[in-house]
């Protein structure tokens, strides 16, 4: 088996997407699995409502991240993916009963988000954020 690049570069980018709210939500960074608890407390004690898309993102996160590794050969699987899969399913749980209610489609027939999706996944694609956090998370389990 070998790894499915695309599911990779997808999970990269879900995740970012999550840890970008998460930190522009909770106005503070968050770069370490400490640092994303006191933001995701921060969220739920403010109650802030948190849009289906961030949810998604998140979903998708952890699917696939589940599936890549299942492709990775044994040798190459590590704690840290694992482990953080956990966490990132203990943050959806904890966030999922914010989530905002969905609103009306738009009668817009021309979409700016389509550009803006692109745009992100480019800049994403090594986000400092998520490197960051891989980085601190294996600190974090040793």
């Amino acid at each position: 088996m070998s790894c499915d690049f695309g599911s990779y570069n997808r999970y990269k980018q879900a995740t970012n997407n999550f840890l970008s709210w998460l930190s522009r939500t909770a106005e503070a960074p968050a770069t370490s699995i400490a640092s994303m608890k006191d933001c995701i407390n921060q969220v739920v004690a403010s109650k802030i409502s948190v849009p289906e898309k961030v949810l998604n993102d998140l979903d998708t996160s952890i699917f696939l991240r589940k599936e890549v590794e299942k492709t990775l050969p044994e040798n190459l699987r590590d704690k840290t993916h694992a482990f953080f899969n956990k966490f990132l399913e203990q943050c959806r749980d904890t966030l999922r009963p914010l989530q905002s209610k969905p609103k009306p489609a738009s009668t817009n027939t021309e979409s700016s988000t389509g550009q803006a999706t692109v745009d992100h996944a480019r800049a994403a694609k090594d986000s400092p954020l998520v490197t960051h956090l891989y980085a601190t998370l294996a600190k974090e389990m040793e």
